[in-house]
């Protein structure tokens, strides 16, 4: 698409348009046969303002994805102690599971509450259940990154870091839904 002189298009530019159009939901559902098989279709738009939009949530997917956005700056960790009092123990990983609250599952009720246990003393807080359950490339990355370090110490790095995975997930999904809200193709 020609813009004009003065609407200069960079590769980068179209990498990161590239980016936002192939991490759009609805683009991967309509057009998921062909992106199985390796040869997904990029429509090309013929508005400047699209594109640009398209090009300025791809730049942001890259930043949240490799850990750079500002997002990250005043992050905490998200790991908790069963008692809040408790002097610091032991980080081993021993299992890897969300668990209700006792009383809602005495009750028969079983609904997500944020908490991602990694032993009987420690979990980590306000992980959403999209987040659990967001796929990337056939893999859960909330749940792999820690099954992956099941048996070892977490460092504080390490929890700190996947505090990082978990806001990147939960902005990754928030970015996809508003690359779903520009309309850029028609099925």
């Amino acid at each position: 698409t020609n813009f004009g002189q003065n609407n200069v298009i960079t590769g980068v530019d179209i990498i990161y348009y590239i980016l936002a159009v192939l991490s759009s939901p609805r683009y991967r559902s309509t057009y998921k046969d062909l992106l199985k098989i390796g040869f997904p279709f990029v429509p090309k738009h013929h508005s400047l303002r699209i594109f640009r939009a398209l090009v300025q949530k791809g730049k942001e997917l890259r930043d949240i994805q490799l850990l750079e956005s500002s997002f990250f700056d005043d992050l905490s960790s998200k790991l908790r102690n069963k008692n809040q009092s408790m002097a610091k123990t032991s980080l081993t990983m021993t299992q890897v599971r969300p668990k209700a609250p006792t009383i809602a599952k005495s009750r028969g009720i079983d609904h997500w509450n944020g908490q991602v246990w990694i032993n009987n003393q420690q979990y980590f807080s306000g992980i959403s259940e999209q987040v659990w359950n967001f796929y990337i490339g056939g893999y859960r990355p909330a749940y792999k990154w820690l099954k992956d370090r099941k048996g070892k110490a977490l460092t504080t790095e390490e929890i700190i870091h996947y505090s990082k995975i978990i806001t990147a997930l939960e902005e990754t999904s928030r970015v996809m839904n508003e690359i779903d809200s520009i309309d850029f193709f028609t099925p």
